[in-house]
């Protein structure tokens, strides 16, 4: 398949009569050109992360393995406006995107550059229109570099995050591997934790941390971290990281019995329930951990790699 460049598609326009306006953008941050490449190419994030901003949402569907394409619905002025757009890789350091609304049409190429502290993400906008409507691209330039600069407020603490995983010994299957399709399956784990620790435990006095109704955190929001929930005689355990690209779903409120990904949306019910007037010990097991409670204590104990 031939995949054309941003200056193919704009050199292409231009013969039929279109004008260009350019805006290039470009940022620096400590996250791995991994993290960078993966934060752009995952559009399942937007409808949760950017959404309460203005209301904006993406209606999307895989075209084949490495494109996108997608409806964005903007909401100016409370009306619903939809701009067509297509998204692919020319390689694993190079996304082309192109757009339309109405007669304008946004052709961007986005770089990705390892630095000596980290990423530095060029993107370069070309921004075209018949001749008789140039007048319209600088307002359309300047409306583009404030929503890119909006975006990227809400993208790097979610790059941030996935360093601090690689900093404590995770790695993610997606790694230079993500296709289109893969960043619509919500239901994918994509985080691979530390090798070894099985012998890692922590003991928990419930009385001690969590004497009356409410919640609290056990250890780091990692893939043995827990949050408690004690509800009258019945006590919740839920995990605090999600497996899928590794968010930590502490800021995830417990809406009834359920708590969802600040990231995707991904629903999460309990991982275990016990009853704290039973005199008896009981087990359950997570993917990566074994929870028992005797008495009132509460035992975190990690899986030797042979045994999860």
């Amino acid at each position: 398949m031939v995949k054309l460049t941003k200056d193919q598609i704009v050199e292409r326009l231009t013969a039929d009569g279109f004008a260009f306006a350019r805006l290039e953008v470009v940022e620096e941050s400590e996250c791995s050109v991994e993290d960078a490449f993966w934060n752009y190419r995952d559009l399942g994030h937007y409808n949760v992360v950017h959404a309460a901003r203005d209301g904006s949402r993406i209606h999307y569907n895989p075209v084949s393995g490495d494109d996108l394409s997608y409806i964005l619905v903007k909401r100016p002025l409370g009306l619903p406006w939809p701009i067509a757009a297509t998204t692919y890789a020319l390689d694993d350091r190079t996304l082309t995107t192109f757009s339309t609304i109405f007669c304008f049409v946004l052709i961007g190429e986005t770089r990705f550059q390892e630095t000596g502290r980290g990423c530095r993400v060029v993107s370069v906008y070309e921004i075209g229109s018949p001749k008789i409507l140039r007048w319209a691209l600088p307002i359309i330039r300047r409306l583009l570099e404030r929503d890119h600069h909006s975006l990227m407020r809400e993208d790097l603490p979610m790059r941030e995050r996935r360093g601090k995983l690689r900093s404590w010994g995770f790695g993610f299957r997606s790694d230079g591997a993500l296709s289109g399709e893969a960043t619509l399956d919500l239901s994918a784990s994509h985080v691979e934790p530390p090798i070894g620790g099985g012998e890692n435990a922590a003991c928990v006095a419930l009385d001690e941390v969590l004497p009356r109704d409410g919640e609290a955190l056990v250890g780091r929001d990692d893939h043995l971290g827990l949050r408690l929930v004690r509800r009258g005689r019945h006590l919740l355990v839920y995990p605090r990281l999600c497996p899928h690209e590794g968010a930590s779903l502490d800021p995830a409120p417990c809406r009834g019995r359920t708590i969802h990904c600040p990231w995707h949306g991904r629903a999460f019910a309990p991982l275990a329930e016990f009853a704290l007037d039973s005199p008896e010990e009981r087990q359950a097991e997570t993917s990566w951990s074994r929870i028992t409670l005797r008495g009132r204590t509460l035992e975190i104990r990690a899986k030797r790699p042979v045994d999860a």
